[in-house]
């Protein structure tokens, strides 16, 4: 875990305790609370022991402009990848049970709502902005992360993403609407109730299907993950 050296330091002054002083407080070597200092990191357990001999919590001594970190194990990889391999294999099961799974793909929707939410990005948070959110869906396969503010800030850019994938879902929506009212008015045989159940309703309802999935099954599960361990 990435610390604030200047918190750490500021904490044990204000309790007139020397490096010595806090190294015997905390069980630690002396060598050990001499290289926390320096190099601003420590085990987690380091930090709990700090932590307790100064009186605060683990998070008041994160630097705020840490780097979330992640403790990678082979174990967890397998279990996210197998958690996500089991929530597409429910959804294909579920929508086959219904219907054809062609008739739930549509790749020119697909690209519009990837499009608009990637152009929207860039236009909020800027390149590096858009390469952190790509970058960072990552975390979903990490049970647990440790990332202080910029866990917090990720977490809102991902708020974001689901703004724009429902939004882009709408905007699909009205440029279907009017495409509808324009082909009713130009040909009165499209006004066919059966005619709009079968070409038209499929096209404005399936990008909000893709909008929910994306959003609640992958976006906000790893939002919530990221604020949870922010601090």
């Amino acid at each position: 875990m990435q610390l604030s050296a200047q918190k750490i330091k500021r904490c044990r002054e204000q309790k007139g305790w020397s490096q010595e002083v806090l190294a015997k407080a905390t069980g630690l070597s002396l060598r050990t609370i001499q290289r926390i200092e320096a190099d601003k990191r420590a085990s987690a357990e380091s930090v709990l022991a700090i932590a307790s001999a100064l009186e605060v919590m683990p998070n008041q001594l994160q630097s705020a402009d840490d780097e979330i970190q992640v403790n990678w194990t082979r174990r967890m990889i397998m279990t996210g990848a197998i958690a996500i391999a089991a929530l597409l294999a429910t959804l294909i099961s579920l929508f086959n049970l219904v219907s054809d799974v062609s008739h739930y793909l549509d790749l020119p929707t697909l690209m519009f709502m990837s499009g608009f939410t990637a152009l929207f990005s860039l236009l909020s948070f800027g390149t590096s902005g858009f390469k952190k959110v790509m970058t960072g869906l990552k975390y979903l396969f990490a049970r647990e992360v440790i990332g202080g503010e910029s866990a917090r800030l990720l977490g809102k850019l991902y708020g974001q993403q689901i703004t724009y994938l429902y939004a882009s879902a709408v905007v699909l929506l009205l440029i279907g609407l009017i495409a509808v009212i324009k082909d009713i008015a130009t040909d009165p045989a499209t006004s066919n109730l059966l005619y709009l159940l079968d070409n038209i309703l499929p096209v404005l309802i399936l990008p909000f299907l893709y909008a929910v999935v994306i959003n609640e099954a992958i976006l906000r599960p790893l939002k919530h993950k990221l604020e949870l361990h922010s601090g």
